[in-house]
């Protein structure tokens, strides 16, 4: 059994009520449980933009794989299975690259390991084994003096857990992203087959056009309503 979480504190605005309608009827047709998590699961000292780590919580060990959206993704009336393909996400290879080419810059964070994985935090699927193993290394008063939690801090968090459990440390880059190929930072490269970021991450701009799930980040969000409506009559 899976399960499909989004995250999202306070009410929710009219463009997340629609996404998380189309998320809720894409649950159904693929067959798994869907929850919108409210509030700060993770405590309210964290801030908000860390509560996405809460898919590593041991309410969710009754699930094989978790898959942890931002709010602003919806899905279309392709019903592609994301469960059905053994990737992670999306890797954030600027980042992995230098700190510095982080929006909000994490040079000099204790938490940063430089080459390490980083994923980018809108669309992350963790199987039971690895959620597990994670979790063992989460030390909220530790990561409370290394972050001013603002944007991106789930995916600095998330990054430092992965190189701490060294999970990913064999691993193929086609292994676990959806987008990338190489056997190391020095290759890595945008493959030209197997782009399952187009079905399942991506902004409406450069998703295939029989995506299933679609990222409505920054400005787009103001058009997802539209978007959305076009595809779903009863929106």
């Amino acid at each position: 059994m899976n399960i499909i979480l989004q995250h999202f504190d306070g009410d929710l605005p009219d463009w997340a009520k629609v996404a998380k309608k189309t998320i809720e009827k894409y649950s159904l047709e693929i067959g798994v449980d869907y929850e919108h998590v409210k509030g700060m699961p993770c405590g309210k000292e964290q801030g908000p933009y860390t509560q996405k780590i809460y898919m590593l919580n041991e309410k969710y060990d009754d699930y094989d794989q978790v898959l942890m959206l931002d709010m602003d993704v919806a899905a279309t009336k392709t019903y592609d299975n994301i469960f059905d393909i053994p990737q992670i996400g999306v890797l954030h290879d600027r980042a992995m690259k230098s700190a510095s080419n982080v929006k909000n810059r994490w040079e000099g964070n204790k938490l940063y390991k430089q080459g390490h994985h980083i994923f980018f935090g809108s669309v992350i699927k963790l199987n039971k084994d690895m959620r597990k193993e994670l979790r063992k290394f989460i030390n909220w008063s530790y990561f409370n003096e290394c972050i001013n939690y603002n944007y991106g801090s789930d995916e600095l968090i998330l990054h430092y857990l992965f190189w701490n459990t060294g999970l990913l440390q064999d691993k193929l880059y086609y292994e676990i992203c959806m987008r990338r190929d190489g056997t190391n930072l020095s290759d890595i490269h945008v493959r030209n087959y197997d782009r399952f970021d187009k079905k399942f991450t991506n902004q409406p701009e450069d998703s295939e056009k029989n995506a299933s799930l679609i990222h409505f980040c920054a400005h787009r969000k103001n058009f997802l309503i539209s978007y959305m409506k076009k595809i779903h009559e009863d929106i």
